[in-house]
C-alpha cells in the first residue's frame, strides 16, 4: 500500500500552551461514534503513529527554527514571534 502525504507540520506557527488548558482527545474508535467519527479517528491514529516514528526529526527541526529566532532576534516572514508568545503565555490567567 502506498501512502501519500496528507498533512504538514507548520513549525513557523508553533505556539506555547500552558498545561491543563487543552482537553485530552480519545483517539480510540467506539461503538457510539458515527461512521465519520470512526473514520476520522482512524486517520488521526495513522497520523499520530507517523509522528511517533519521526519524533526526533520533528523536535530537531522545531528546535533549530526556535533557536535561530532566539539567537538572531529576528522573526522571519510568516513566522510567529516565539519570545512574545512565551511572554504572553506566561502572563495568561485562565
Amino acid at each position: 500500500m502506498k501512502l501519500s502525504l496528507i498533512s504538514e507540520f507548520l513549525f513557523k506557527k508553533m505556539i506555547p500552551i500552558k498545561t491543563g488548558l487543552y482537553p485530552e482527545v480519545n483517539l480510540n474508535p467506539s461503538k457510539n461514534d458515527s461512521t465519520e467519527e470512526r473514520k476520522y479517528k482512524v486517520l488521526l491514529n495513522i497520523e499520530y503513529s507517523f509522528c511517533l516514528k519521526i519524533m526526533p526529526s520533528i523536535i530537531q527541526k522545531a528546535s533549530k527554527l526556535y533557536e535561530k529566532q532566539i539567537k538572531t532576534k529576528k522573526v522571519i516572514k510568516f513566522c510567529c514571534d516565539f519570545k512574545l508568545l512565551e511572554k504572553e503565555c506566561a502572563n495568561y490567567k485562565s
